[in-house]
């Protein structure tokens, strides 16, 4: 008995488990009627509260729910607790940032009740967007004051439409759903009459009663469709791929369906053959894709008229009112990558009035010459909207007010020049001999577009120790002429360093004077704008220089070699500017001797240098 007393004592003392969400809509029913000028609704929230929120401090938290979003205007808004606290006031309801809300800090189930009114979607009164948050269950009630029109509702899992007492009455099922309640009706009619708005229906007088006249029959008005087209036409590799924007405006109606006639033949080009030999062969133009707001599918079906017309047919999810746009895709493969080309057309059928704009870019090195333009005119590239002016120049540019025109063009293929893909601006060889081994450390300041390796040359029994980019170890490769391939940077406009070092075997001969000392230096298969050489030898040896008869050479003779004690680094080599011009340099005729020569700081300017000829 005591034991099931302390587990008692322990559950109640033991917080409740929190649930994974503090409330949720357990069903909402919604009663739309439709007026003149806007959609009156009942709507009915049963929302169950699992967990209030805690406690902050000694003052309760209220749970906020909002109901609609802000914006609409709301008449009446009440709640009611239908559980446990029936008889205390524990909830309430109110507004935060404009949007209709309910308040407590109890669990339990409460109702909440609120008549608004939304606002038609279009002039035409034929639709209307209700947003609701998801629930478990929804039920919709849409009375209409109308009996000829169909009702339809994309969120409705099952939905029965009646007529009663000239009203037409849509009881529908919606799914949980996060998306708003749509719901669309049209009028039902043998011909094609103007979708009047809700309200507006007249009725006739009978017959029988010839004192009161009969009124007249609406005035009907015809759907209008004018349709914008603006063209790009990009031309390259023997392809040609077409991006077309288009805007419908629709007045005085819907439509649900919209059709564009694909021209048949694009391999040939009709009325040329005066100008330039015509490509034989015949392409069918390929749709690649079509973008759209609410777009249910698109097909490219056989022309009614037979032969080898095509029409791209495009069907809506509803009946589209005002505007709408459109981006079609297409792809004609040319007779070769030197053709002439008609360039590809879509004509909207069942259209008032077609108008637009066609650019044509190359993307590649091909020459474009106008042949044949009919019922085009020329315009300047600045006046073509701004979704055709892409970061590719331009090459032609024109404006048409009618459908049916003419464009043909020869497309020239013209051959590719390679060009100067990577150079560098400074180079640097630091040659360091040991007196039995040449190590050699390469740095070059490289800028690169388009090279994916710098190739170097090495002696042939070089033993490659590291390679770096940018101070990070690299993997270089070897090519089959026996070239290093060390990687580069691609399509980087900074300056980037690359590092190469490797190690020969390479001895001091016991007296210079009888053999020539002979160093190797890597070769690099770019252009290098400023190269600087460091070498290195023991201070143990003496070195002397000489002349071989024919010609005259220079052989420094160094016996404490520290010519070069100030440049122990070039990691921070950033520019050359100072070095700007070596063309008036002739000829270093003779250095007698270098014994003294400390540092080259004061070399700052060679421009007028003729001759090295004596540098005591």
């Amino acid at each position: 008995m005591s034991g099931d007393l302390t587990h008692l004592l322990k559950k109640l003392l033991e917080p409740d488990e929190k649930s994974p969400q503090d409330f949720y809509f357990k069903c909402i029913d919604v009663t739309a009627k439709m007026n003149l000028q806007v959609v009156t609704t009942d709507i009915r929230y049963v929302i169950v509260v699992l967990q209030p929120p805690a406690k902050n401090g000694n003052e309760a938290v209220e749970l906020v729910v909002p109901v609609l979003p802000n914006g609409i205007g709301v008449e009446k808004l009440s709640c009611t607790p239908i559980g446990e606290y029936k008889t205390n006031p524990v909830c309430r309801v109110g507004f935060v940032a404009s949007e209709p809300s309910f308040f407590t800090h109890h669990k339990g189930e409460f109702e909440v009740k609120v008549t608004a009114e939304f606002p038609y979607e279009t002039t035409t009164k034929q639709s209307v967007t209700i947003s609701l948050p998801a629930a478990t269950k929804c039920k919709l009630q849409a009375i209409l004051p109308r009996s000829d029109v169909t009702v339809a509702v994309p969120q409705a899992i099952r939905m029965k439409q009646t007529v009663d007492k000239g009203q037409t009455v849509v009881d529908a099922i919606i799914a949980h759903h996060s998306e708003p309640l749509k719901i669309r009706w049209m009028r039902e009619t043998k011909e094609p009459v103007q979708n009047l708005p809700l309200g507006d229906a007249t009725t006739q007088r009978p017959a029988a009663v010839p004192s009161i006249p009969v009124p007249a029959k609406p005035v009907v008005k015809e759907v209008l469709k004018t349709c914008e087209q603006d063209y790009l036409h990009s031309i390259g590799g023997g392809i040609c791929t077409t991006t077309l924007y288009q805007k419908y405006t629709i007045t005085n109606g819907s439509v649900s369906v919209f059709e564009l006639e694909i021209d048949g033949d694009h391999g040939t080009a009709p009325g040329v053959t005066d100008y330039v030999e015509v490509c034989k062969k015949s392409t069918a133009l390929r749709v690649l894709n079509v973008d759209g707001p609410g777009l249910r599918k698109w097909d490219v079906v056989e022309h009614s008229k037979g032969g080898r017309l095509r029409v791209l047919k495009l069907e809506m999810e509803s009946s589209v009112e005002a505007s709408i746009n459109f981006v079609i895709t297409a792809e004609l493969e040319m007779c070769g990558t030197s053709a002439v080309i008609s360039l590809p057309r879509f004509t909207p059928l069942n259209v008032n009035r077609t108008k637009g704009n066609l650019s044509i870019q190359a993307r590649t090195a091909v020459e474009i010459q106008e042949v044949k333009v009919s019922r085009l005119a020329k315009v300047d590239v600045s006046e073509l909207p701004a979704k055709l002016r892409t970061t590719r120049s331009i090459l032609h540019a024109y404006k048409f007010l009618v459908p049916e025109y003419t464009v043909v063009h020869q497309v020239t293929k013209h051959d590719d020049v390679d060009v100067l893909a990577a150079t560098a601006e400074a180079g640097c060889y630091v040659i360091t001999h040991t007196g039995e081994h040449l190590f050699y450390h390469v740095m070059l300041h490289i800028r690169n577009t388009q090279s994916q390796f710098v190739r170097i040359r090495v002696p042939e029994d070089a033993e490659i120790w590291s390679a770096q980019l940018q101070r990070v170890a690299v993997k270089p490769a070897l090519s089959s002429a026996g070239y290093i391939l060390l990687p580069l940077k691609i399509g980087s406009p900074d300056v980037f360093i690359a590092e190469l070092m490797f190690v020969k075997k390479h001895a001091l001969p016991a007296k210079l004077s009888a053999q020539p000392l002979a160093i190797e230096m890597p070769v690099v298969d770019i252009p290098v704008n400023h190269l600087f050489v460091q070498l290195w030898f023991p201070s143990t040896n003496h070195y002397s220089a000489w002349e071989e008869p024919g010609h005259q050479s220079v052989r420094p003779a160094w016996t404490d070699l520290d010519i070069l004690d100030s440049l122990d680094s070039l990691d921070g080599l950033d520019s050359l500017d100072s070095l700007d011009s070596l063309d008036s340099l002739d000829s270093p005729d003779s250095l007698d001797s270098l014994d003294n020569l400390d540092s080259l700081d004061s070399l700052d300017n060679l421009d007028s240098l003729d001759s090295l000829d004596s540098l005591d």
